[in-house]
Formats: structure tokens, C-alpha cells, sequence
């Protein structure tokens, strides 16, 4: 008997979620963004302004370029890494 209960309500989770993911509204225009890391660049022996350069210039990037190596160095600064 606790089985067959247990599959019931499995069944309705299930079908609860297809039926609020079949009911998602899909933006019209999708955009994508990009992530700069000066450290990575730095750790794969690139020039970072060259590097962030390049991201805007040649892949066309114009929006949501969020710059993510202020992060640890804010950490190194207060001595935790």
C-alpha cells in the first residue's frame, strides 16, 4: 500500500513539473553575455587589455561583460589565499 502511494505522488510532482515547464515564456530576443577574468588571461600568458580588447572588437560583445578578477584580488589583499 505504501508503494502504490509513494508512485502516485511521484506521478503527480512529475506531471506538475511538465506542465509548468510546458507553460515557460520564451523571450523574443535572446542575449548572451561573456565573463573576463584579467587573472585567467594573466594565468594563460595573454595580455589582458589585448585579450579584452579582442573579446569586444572581434566577437562583437557590447553588452554584459562582467570583469570577475577584482574578486581575487580582494581576497589576496586581505591575506586569505
Amino acid at each position: 500500500m505504501k508503494k502504490k502511494y509513494k508512485a502516485i505522488l511521484i506521478l503527480v510532482i512529475v506531471s506538475i513539473m511538465i506542465f509548468l515547464l510546458q507553460h515557460r515564456s520564451m523571450p523574443e530576443v535572446i542575449q548572451y553575455g561573456v565573463s573576463f577574468s584579467e587573472f585567467r588571461s594573466n594565468g594563460l600568458d595573454l595580455n589582458p587589455k589585448e585579450t579584452f580588447d579582442s573579446i569586444v572588437d572581434d566577437l562583437g560583445v557590447r553588452k554584459d561583460i562582467v570583469q570577475d578578477w577584482y574578486w581575487r584580488m580582494m581576497l589576496e589583499k586581505k591575506g586569505l589565499l
